[in-house]
């Protein structure tokens, strides 16, 4: 007969005790990030080409800070990220037409980085 181990049972409960305290603190923790994502809108009062990652892809919008956290009234995207080639094309054709964007932006590195990007016609 095979005799049971009278700890397995308390090892076992402590284990599942803790994997839903590090679930529940999990949960508690997902979106809660220092700063959120803002939505401004408005035309196209500027743009700024400079180094790939050097706040490389810079707007200004006529009236509107690009997001609250920073002193600095531009957004801004890099080389490196996603879909940074559609971002300047449709700032550009909209900066070219005089159409406003809307553009979802959060803080980083004391700027506003472009999250995404609006197109109105």
């Amino acid at each position: 007969m095979k005799k049971r181990n009278p700890h397995g049972r308390v090892f076992r409960s402590r284990i599942l005790n803790q994997l839903a305290r590090i679930t529940f603190l999990t949960a508690l923790g997902l979106g809660s990030g220092a700063y959120a994502a803002e939505t401004v809108t408005g035309p196209i009062d500027s743009l700024y080409a400079a180094a790939g990652s050097n706040f490389g892809y810079r707007v200004n919008l006529t009236g509107v800070k690009a997001c609250s956290a920073t002193n600095n009234a531009f957004a801004y995207t890099n080389v490196s990220d996603d879909n940074y080639k559609a971002y300047i094309a449709n700032l550009t054709l909209a900066y070219a037409m005089g159409a406003p964007v809307t553009l979802v932006t959060e803080q980083s590195n004391g700027c506003c980085h472009i999250l995404e990007v609006y197109f109105h016609r």
